[in-house]
């Protein structure tokens, strides 16, 4: 596989900062874990989890569009004793058409080692307070609720999440028999009522949603008889949910949830979806394109090897996509993108960041704003907690 480090790059775009990565560190300090983007009307917004050993807090900064840009002063979105906070279950904060905003998190709901539930709160603007409302799951089930998707819908946000309401006792490596469902709900001034899209779904793994001309659409691990962990799309068209179809049959065969979501982004009939495969027919990371709103998709283009990392971002530009994963070699934990073309060719891996050793390094985080991506990670020494680069769309080689 060719491999080009970001220094060989930035070497060849020297004395031209239009064309070269910039640093775009954030306003963090000290231990911090979980850092989840998403692009609103006044920049781009990075949220995280601060002091997450000691006084816990979900906190967030605003990045101002533009290669000059620059971070607004860090804000607490909430402060809570009761956060339950792991490596791959992030908080999540979306802004709405009219400008509001809605954040989710983990709190605990009861004694048990996985009862937890979703608190969302909203604020008018960026810059009001946020105010907090409840919970997302509207049952009161001492079990868990998470891996939570935000995506704008109309004048609100539409809220995707695994939903463990008929899971109890202590089955699934002590988090509870029974299957864990897919639910949604809408998000406008409160929290509106669940409907259940998917009845038997992988325990552990982050889901993704994306906007279809038709109606938006969720991809989640699924989780079949035989214990296939293969990745499968709920699509809304015209207002009816329709039943989930995989994206890809790969029969990969796991007795127990890896813990490896994948990630969807549209621009109008196409779509990509990128996920991580232990097994099966498709070993490796993957992508597959549709070109009719995610109701068909091409076969899986291998983008990197089995016994890869995975834990993929992803992004659409106008002549293909990148993809962002973790990979490691003998020595170090590497954060590397590529370009994956619309025909399925591809371009060199680049090697952007070493990143901490297992767990630790979380899920890399990639949005587009204007030319550019901002790319976000668990930053590996701790005492900078996230970090960031701002890299020029134009400048990842193509095949």
């Amino acid at each position: 596989m060719p491999y080009l480090p970001l220094t060989a790059l930035l070497a060849a775009l020297a004395g031209n900062i239009n064309a070269g990565p910039v640093s775009a560190t954030p306003p963090v300090v000290g231990e911090a874990i979980a850092p989840s983007l998403c692009v609103a009307k006044e920049g781009v917004v990075l949220s995280w989890i601060a002091d997450p050993m000691g006084d816990p807090a979900l906190m967030m900064s605003v990045r101002s569009h533009g290669i000059d840009g620059t971070w607004s002063e860090p804000k607490a979105i909430v402060r809570r004793a009761d956060f339950f906070m792991n490596w791959a279950d992030i908080p999540r904060v979306a802004q709405a058409s009219d400008g509001t905003l809605w954040a989710t998190w983990l709190q605990t709901s009861g004694p048990g080692t996985y009862a937890y539930d979703i608190g969302v709160a909203r604020a008018n603007s960026l810059t009001s307070e946020w105010v907090q409302h409840g919970t997302l799951n509207d049952d009161r089930t001492l079990g868990e609720h998470g891996f939570v998707t935000l995506l704008p819908e109309d004048e609100g946000i539409r809220a995707f999440w695994l939903d463990g309401r008929a899971m109890s006792g202590e089955g699934h490596a002590g988090h509870g028999s029974g299957d864990m469902m897919l639910r949604t709900a809408m998000l406008r001034d409160k929290v509106g009522k669940s409907t259940q899209l998917d009845d038997r779904v992988c325990e552990c793994c982050p889901t993704a949603a994306a906007a279809m001309p038709l109606g938006p659409a969720v991809v989640v691990r699924d989780r079949g008889p035989e214990e296939e962990r293969d990745i499968a799309i709920v699509r809304n068209v015209a207002g009816t949910w329709l039943k989930s179809e995989p994206v890809s049959a790969g029969g990969w065969k796991i007795n127990g949830c890896p813990v490896n979501g994948p990630r969807i982004e549209a621009d109008g009939a196409t779509a990509a979806v990128v996920w991580a495969s232990g097994g099966g027919d498709h070993p490796g990371l993957n992508l597959a394109w549709s070109s009719d709103g995610g109701a068909t998709f091409e076969a899986p283009i291998q983008i990197d090897t089995p016994g890869t990392q995975g834990r993929p971002a992803l992004t659409l530009v106008d002549d293909g996509a990148l993809v962002a994963w973790l990979d490691s070699d003998d020595a170090d934990q590497w954060l590397q993108v590529r370009f994956v073309s619309n025909d399925g060719q591809l371009g060199p891996v680049e090697l952007l960041a070493r990143v901490p050793e297992g767990r630790r390094a979380g899920i890399p985080q990639m949005v587009r704003t204007g030319d550019h991506l901002i790319v976000a990670w668990t930053a590996k020494d701790r005492k900078k907690g996230i970090d960031a680069l701002l890299l020029p769309i134009a400048t990842f080689p193509r095949p």
